[in-house]
């Protein structure tokens, strides 16, 4: 994700506003972080117990105003990444977004899950 120069702060407020939203109301979502490059980049690793818990962070993420702020007003994502198991629903869903998604094979998330 792409920080505008200009609005870290507002950003850094907005996203751990949604990250506290995050923990609070889903209870499969296993992890999520915000891991940053330098000052106006960064990414988010997420962590969902299954496909149906990722499709409803991504439904409760569109009704939260501190991510849509966020994400709108201050930062540009580029890419999201999904590693896993989609399912169709879940897929099309994260096709409406506005940015490109990358399918990643099941491979990957076999290799992450035996570090647990």
């Amino acid at each position: 994700m792409e920080l505008f120069d200009d609005k870290v702060d507002e950003f850094n407020y907005y996203a751990h506003q949604a990250m506290k939203d995050i923990e609070e109301t889903e209870r499969d979502t296993l992890s999520f972080s915000i891991l940053y490059d330098d000052p106006f980049s960064c990414h988010t690793i997420e962590l969902y117990r299954n496909s149906r818990a990722a499709k409803q962070h991504v439904l409760n993420m569109q009704k939260n105003q501190y991510r849509n702020q966020c994400i709108s007003e201050y930062a540009k994502v580029n890419v999201l990444e999904v590693h896993g198991d989609v399912t169709s629903s879940l897929k099309m869903l994260l096709d409406e977004e506005d940015y490109s998604v990358v399918y990643r094979n099941k491979q990957v998330r076999r290799a992450l899950s035996y570090g647990y």
